[in-house]
């Protein structure tokens, strides 16, 4: 049996039939049963001019010793049949007189009749593999916590059951677990939504979990949003979900009922994201639980959508189904939506909040100066200064300095929890616990007081040159 796609590089590929084993080719996929026992990873070896490289092993090993092996044909091509599901593989490639960097690959348990696969995984003799090197963070979502490692490793833990985590499954964890990326593939960012996850590598999203946005499907490994612009950021919700483009372009998608699309309707968009409609030079998004806010280059902040609370910061409760400008800010850098609330960090370092539980125009919070992050969570508020110290508040009038966390150097306020990441790699948390966001190291359903997770990331030493602003992506309270 053979490849059933359309490109070049996907015809003839080994014959691996088996009589009663295996079905026709369905789908550009290989259709084999019995499903969810072990699948194909197929791809090609090629020498060091990028020929095709007829005579290659290619195998894959499992922590536990289970090998599959394949020979390249005379296009190079290899299929490795029965790789084992739901765990890491080793992948080699051998040849005498050749040298192949070894990968890593995670094929995950499919939760219906597809078959597991993955293709394009390239050994090229003498090539070398990129050395990742990210500035290691956190992000806090609605009910899971992640965080990125300057290698690139990504780590996920409370609830999962949308596939939250990019691990193949469906399980919460009350300690971090990893996730999977597809290939040599490293996030240079990640964000912890609503119900999904995202991150961007090389200007590419991915995204797990499930989302209006995408359909409604349940990605329970990192996917590329396909036939997407370059993305310089995004924003990841159950009902809705947007990306800023590295055009300055703002891209949205799902459901509309209040205008959150802005493309001037309140007509649902389940699946195609499309550009908002005289937005652009935009620099950063953010999204609440039925409004958007972006960021333009120039400083100025621009909101559409739901406005009963005045998180749209024009002065009105009004629904605005297009953008509009948000009045009396100064030069912002990053911003931040969570909820009906809205919060602006200004280039100057103050903060600036609006929507419930404030007004429906922007105030400055009391007394706070020389912040470097902030956001905004489901009725407080949490900010960074660059002395490493962390605050938060209830009432912007009263900000109040979070007792035993120094040297921080970046944080994550997620719906109903922060996270901190300090200098010297190790992660707090504090809020609410009740699936598991804070980890085992809160005994629980919540810890009014930072708790140490048992997660320690690089070292990166002082806050004072570290982390520098960025636009804040973070999520929003839900589901309705």
């Amino acid at each position: 049996m053979g490849w059933g796609g359309y490109q070049d590089l996907w015809y003839n590929l080994p014959v691996i039939g088996a009589s009663g084993a295996y079905t026709a080719v369905s789908g550009l996929v290989y259709d084999i049963f019995p499903k969810k026992t072990g699948e194909i990873l197929s791809g090609q070896v090629l020498d060091r001019q990028g020929a095709p490289l007829l005579g290659a092993t290619v195998t894959a090993r499992t922590a536990d010793g289970q090998t599959v092996s394949a020979t390249s044909n005379a296009k190079g091509i290899y299929a490795l049949v029965g790789v084992p599901l739901g765990v890491q593989s080793v992948v080699r490639a051998t040849k005498a007189g050749s040298t192949f960097p070894q990968r890593t690959v995670f094929l995950a348990t499919p939760t219906n009749d597809n078959p597991s696969t993955m293709w394009n995984v390239v050994f090229q003799d003498g090539a070398t593999l990129p050395v990742p090197s990210v500035t290691p963070q956190v992000s806090a979502g609605l009910r899971h916590s992640m965080a990125l490692d300057a290698d690139g490793s990504v780590f996920a833990w409370g609830y999962n059951a949308s596939g939250e985590f990019g691990n193949g499954t469906d399980v919460g964890s009350g300690v971090p677990v990893r996730a999977y990326y597809p290939g040599e593939t490293f996030p240079e960012m990640i964000v912890a939504g609503e119900a999904c996850s995202g991150g961007i590598a090389a200007e590419q999203g991915y995204v797990s979990g499930v989302s209006r946005a995408w359909g409604g499907w349940t990605h329970l490994t990192p996917t590329p949003l396909a036939e997407m612009a370059a993305i310089a950021g995004l924003s990841c919700k159950y009902h809705f979900s947007m990306f800023v483009g590295t055009d300055g372009l703002v891209y949205t998608a799902g459901e509309n009922w209040a205008g959150q699309l802005g493309d001037g309707t309140t007509t649902d968009r389940n699946g195609t994201f499309l550009p908002i409609p005289n937005l652009d030079n935009m620099i950063g998004v953010a999204s609440g639980d039925d409004h958007g806010l972006a960021l333009r280059a120039d400083g100025t902040v621009w909101a559409w959508g739901g406005n009963l609370f005045g998180q749209l910061g024009d002065g009105t409760t009004q629904t605005r189904l297009s953008p509009v400008s948000v009045s009396g800010l100064p030069a912002i850098a990053a911003i931040a939506a969570n909820d009906h609330r809205s919060l602006a960090l200004a280039r100057d370092g103050t903060v600036w909040v609006w929507g419930s539980g404030s007004q429906a125009m922007p105030m400055k919070v009391t007394g706070l100066s020389g912040v470097k992050k902030a956001g905004t969570g489901g009725g407080f508020g949490a900010a960074l200064k660059a002395d490493g110290s962390v605050w938060k508040w209830s009432d912007p009038s009263m900000p109040s300095r979070i007792e035993g966390l120094s040297g921080i150097v970046s944080i994550s306020v997620g719906s109903l929890h922060v996270l901190a990441l300090g200098g010297d790699g190790r992660i707090w948390g504090f809020g609410d616990n009740s699936f598991g966001q804070l980890g085992d190291a809160c005994p629980g359903t919540a810890c009014a007081t930072p708790v140490a997770l048992p997660l320690r990331l690089t070292a990166t030493g002082s806050s004072t040159n570290l982390c520098p602003i960025l636009p804040l992506l973070l999520p929003a309270v839900g589901p309705k």
